[in-house]
C-alpha cells in the first residue's frame, strides 16, 4: 500500500474534530497531500476546517448505503493502492463496510471508550456499541488515544496516539477577554468565571460541575457563573439540573464557539468533570496553553496531563463537593493558580507537539504494511524497524 485515505465525519466538533485537524495541519506542514488524502462523510464545519488547511477534500453524501456504495467504487478505481482509515463509529461502519465489498484494509483511531460513546441512549448504547466494536476488531490495527482502549480489540495491533496542540502564537489579554465575555452574557464585569469545554454528553458529567455552583456562590465574596462552550444533545437535561440545583440563571450555554482561545482567556479556572478521556484530553491541553488553571476528575487520562498541586488539581470524579473547594482555592489563590499554569506549560505541552502526533501516526501505518516515501522518512526521524 502506497497512499492513506482518511475518511472522518464532516459535521464532527470537540476532542475528535480537534485531533483529526490537528493530524491534517501536520500533515500539510510536511506537505504530504499526494500520500495522505482525506475524505469527509458529508459537509460541515470539520469538512470546512480541513479544506482551509489541506486543500479540497471530497464529500461523501447521501444515506448510509449510498456512500457505502460510493467508497466501494472509490476504493477499487480511484484509491486502489491506499490503507483506509477511519475516525469515529459512523465512520468505521462506512469504511468496514466499503472495505469488505472492496477487499481493502483499514483502520481506525479510537479516540474515546467505545462502550461510553453512547450513553446518552439506552437503544443506541445497546445497538451502535455492538456494531461499532464489531467493525474494529476487524481492522488490520488501531490507533488509540488512552492505552486501555486497547483493551477492546485484543489481539489486534495497537499504536498509541497522543493529541497535539499547536504553540500559542498570540497572546490574548485575559482581563480584557474576561471582560468581553462578561459583557456578551450581560453579566457583572467582577464575576467568577468557570469553564467547561465539552460536548454535552453524560460522559462529560458536567452536571457535577453544575451541582458544583451553589457551593462555589456560598463561599466567595463575588457573583459566579458556569460558562459551558460545547454542542449536544443532553442541553434540556443539564437546564433541568441547573434549575433543580437553584442556579439556572448562573449557567450559560454557548453552544459550539469556534474562537476558542478568546473563550478560555476570559476564564478563571476551567473544569473538565468527564467519566471517560483519552490520555490528553485537547480541553485540558487549550486551557493550559492559554494561561487557565485546570481542575479535571481523577480519572486515567485526565492524570495523564495534571499531576494535583502541580500541574493542576484533581477531585474524585463525581464529587461537587470538593470540586466546590478546589475552584474556591484556585480563585482565593492566584499565586497558586499562576503556578500550576506554569508548570503546565513547562511540563505537559511540550510532549504534545503536532510533529509527534504525525510520526505516531506514520510508523503505525509502516507497521500495517504502508510504504512511507523516503522524504518523510527523513524529515521525521521515522523509527521503522
Amino acid at each position: 500500500m502506497r497512499q492513506i485515505a482518511v475518511v472522518f465525519p464532516g459535521n464532527e466538533r470537540g476532542g475528535a474534530a480537534t485531533h483529526i485537524l490537528a493530524f491534517a495541519k501536520a500533515a500539510a506542514n510536511y506537505k504530504l497531500q499526494p500520500f495522505i488524502r482525506f475524505l469527509s462523510l458529508g459537509t460541515g464545519p470539520l469538512h470546512e476546517d480541513i479544506e482551509e488547511v489541506y486543500g479540497a477534500v471530497p464529500v461523501l453524501d447521501g444515506s448510509t448505503l449510498f456512500r457505502i456504495r460510493t467508497l466501494t467504487r472509490m476504493m477499487r478505481e480511484t484509491y486502489p493502492d491506499s490503507l483506509w482509515h477511519a475516525h469515529g463509529p459512523r465512520a468505521n461502519v462506512v469504511v468496514y463496510a466499503a472495505t469488505r465489498r472492496a477487499k481493502r484494509l483499514f483502520t481506525s483511531t479510537i479516540h474515546s471508550d467505545p462502550l461510553k460513546d453512547f450513553l446518552g441512549s439506552r437503544l443506541k448504547s445497546m445497538l451502535f456499541t455492538r456494531l461499532n466494536l464489531f467493525c474494529l476488531r476487524r481492522t488490520v490495527g488501531v490507533f488509540v488515544g488512552n492505552r486501555s482502549f486497547a483493551a477492546h480489540v485484543q489481539g489486534i495491533p495497537a499504536f498509541y496516539v497522543a493529541n497535539a496542540i499547536d504553540p500559542v502564537s498570540e497572546s490574548v489579554n485575559r482581563g480584557t477577554a474576561h471582560e468581553e465575555l462578561c459583557r456578551s452574557l450581560r453579566i457583572e464585569p467582577e464575576s467568577v468565571l468557570i469553564g467547561v469545554v465539552a460536548r454535552l454528553d453524560p460522559v462529560k458529567d458536567i452536571g457535577t460541575a453544575i451541582a458544583a455552583l451553589p457551593l462555589v456562590k456560598a463561599k466567595v465574596n463575588r457573583p459566579a457563573y458556569l460558562v459551558s462552550a460545547g454542542p449536544g444533545e443532553q442541553l434540556s437535561e443539564l437546564e433541568r439540573v441547573a434549575s433543580d440545583n437553584g442556579v439556572r440563571e448562573f449557567v450559560h450555554f454557548l453552544g459550539f464557539v469556534k474562537d476558542v482561545q478568546r473563550l478560555y482567556s476570559a476564564f478563571d479556572v476551567h473544569v473538565l468533570p468527564s467519566k471517560s478521556e483519552g490520555e490528553s484530553p485537547f480541553a485540558i491541553l487549550e486551557a493550559g496553553a492559554y494561561g487557565v488553571p485546570n481542575i479535571g476528575s481523577d480519572i486515567p487520562g485526565i492524570q495523564n496531563l495534571i499531576i494535583d498541586g502541580e500541574t493542576g488539581l484533581l477531585f474524585p470524579q463525581g464529587n461537587a463537593q470538593v470540586l466546590s473547594e478546589q475552584i474556591v482555592q484556585l480563585f482565593t489563590q492566584p499565586g497558586l493558580a499562576a503556578d500550576i499554569v506554569e508548570r503546565f506549560k513547562s511540563r505537559v505541552l511540550p510532549r504534545f507537539s503536532p510533529d509527534a502526533m504525525l510520526k505516531a501516526y506514520l510508523e503505525g501505518y509502516a507497521a500495517m504494511g504502508v510504504v512511507i516515501p523516503e522524504s518523510q522518512r527523513q524529515g521525521l526521524q521515522l523509527d521503522l524497524s
